[in-house]
């Protein structure tokens, strides 16, 4: 699975993963953790925690019994060495990427707040996997969301963005991004829809396929909820998206298509701002591409375009891509025909006179073709 489609990544070092595990007090473990008099020991026994936890069938509730939670949340706070924080918060991120309960035990243990304050302590790598952490939490689902949404994450991630990041880092944004706008129910309010959306267009500025694929699907989900659209359309950033429609990635292609297609199912007026970022020029030839999803996609675009106004159906029409969608009758899949079918259907019903004439014309001649050949 996409690393952008999991609500949950473990932080694992597959080289420690692979090790055989030592024996293991955790008593021992838990007391040189806590003792920041010996910081050397502390960092050591940290770090071992972590290793442990890393690895396959972890001790995980064993260290936990042993109060190591509530030790862990302690080295995290600003007044340890970034070293020491590091290996604490990678720990925590583990814990998290777990099932519900540990995520749970992570949650309320009081580490979250101090995670969203090392977003800001200026130690990026600290920073990188505490916003790895907070994924994690927020993976669990719109409970766990709201909680780290309730401690100021948003305003951090906004100013992450703007700073020249490792992209590895700025990929872990993304994800997280994507995770605040799952579809989950309740969605996330929109208040945060809105605030989010200037990292959003940051993110979509980037080169980098992943971090532009997990931005897009990000979009995507915030549109299927159709009283957001207008945030999205409001933002500035359709033309971006319609502009990746012409990327050399069919993944990224696929995804803004279809994020799009979800904002031309709002409002006329919503369509027609879709429509003026000049969408219709890419599908002449991609109407017809070998990816079968990315076929599927648009022709689902198109018939919510010509479920609009006659005039946006002429757009349709003007744009040469009747008889690539009629091509789509015999030459797609399945779902790729009941589509192509569906903009067919819809042009009749809602289409002038002379579209739909104009249609049953070229219906015709694509039949005598097929005919003759």
């Amino acid at each position: 699975m996409d690393r952008g489609q999991k609500y949950k990544n473990e932080g694992k070092d597959q080289n420690e993963m692979r090790r055989r595990r030592d024996p293991m007090d955790a008593k021992l473990l838990a007391i040189a953790a806590s003792d920041s008099s010996h910081p050397e020991e502390q960092l050591a026994a940290v770090k071992k925690v972590r290793e442990l936890i890393s690895l396959e069938n972890a001790p995980v509730e064993t260290l936990i019994n042993n109060g190591m939670l509530p030790i862990l949340v302690e080295c995290i706070k600003p007044f340890n060495s970034p070293q020491l924080q590091l290996e604490a918060v990678w720990t925590l991120t583990n814990i998290a990427s777990g099932p519900s309960e540990l995520t749970h035990k992570v949650a309320t243990s009081g580490a979250v707040p101090i995670l969203v304050n090392l977003l800001s302590a200026g130690d990026f790598k600290v920073a990188d996997q505490a916003i790895w952490a907070l994924g994690n939490i927020i993976g669990d689902g719109p409970e766990k969301r709201d909680f780290v949404l309730g401690f100021g994450l948003i305003q951090p991630i906004l100013n992450l963005v703007e700073a020249e990041l490792p992209i590895s880092f700025v990929r872990n944004i993304a994800w997280v991004i994507g995770n605040i706008s799952r579809k989950w129910e309740p969605v996330v309010s929109q208040q945060i829809t809105m605030e989010i959306q200037p990292a959003l267009k940051v993110l979509l500025e980037y080169t980098d396929v992943q971090v532009v694929r997990d931005t897009i699907w990000a979009i995507n989900n915030i549109t299927e909820d159709k009283d957001r659209i207008q945030i999205i359309v409001e933002s500035g950033i359709v033309p971006k998206i319609v502009s990746l429609v012409g990327s050399n990635v069919v993944s990224i292609k696929c995804a803004a298509v279809n994020c799009l297609g979800n904002i031309v199912t709002g409002t006329d007026e919503q369509t027609q701002a879709v429509l003026d970022s000049n969408i219709l020029s890419y599908f002449p030839t991609l109407c017809l591409h070998p990816d079968m999803q990315l076929r599927r996609n648009i022709m689902w675009f198109l018939s919510n375009i010509v479920a609009g106004t006659v005039s946006q159906i002429q757009q349709v029409i003007d744009a040469g891509l009747m008889p690539p969608i009629i091509e789509n009758l015999w030459s797609g899949d399945f779902v790729i025909q009941r589509e192509a079918a569906y903009v067919i259907s819809n042009l009749c019903s809602n289409g002038s006179r002379e579209q739909v004439n104009s249609i049953i014309y070229e219906l015709q001649y694509f039949h005598y073709n097929i005919y003759i050949l």
